[in-house]
């Protein structure tokens, strides 16, 4: 059996360092670039109701820091 042409342009793209939906170049991510990760994830969010992560609570924090997150700092100690 051949493989699909989706997944042949995805193997492609993944080889070139490129995202596989798009074909822009790919910096953080294994298979999306950044604008891509970023509409899954809002989309992520919106299906599961999920909220944004913040500094000192719980959970890991984001492997991309957004512009907005760049001036808070975690609280420590309180």
């Amino acid at each position: 059996m051949t493989p699909q042409k989706g997944r042949i342009w995805a193997n492609r793209m993944l080889a070139s360092g490129r995202c596989v939906r798009c074909g822009k170049p790919r910096e953080h991510y294994m298979r999306t670039c950044d604008a891509c990760a970023k509409k899954d994830t809002a989309r992520t969010r919106k299906r599961t109701g999920s909220k944004v992560w913040r500094p000192g609570g719980p959970g890991r924090p984001p492997k991309v820091v957004r512009d907005d997150m760049a001036e808070q700092k975690p609280k420590v100690g309180e």
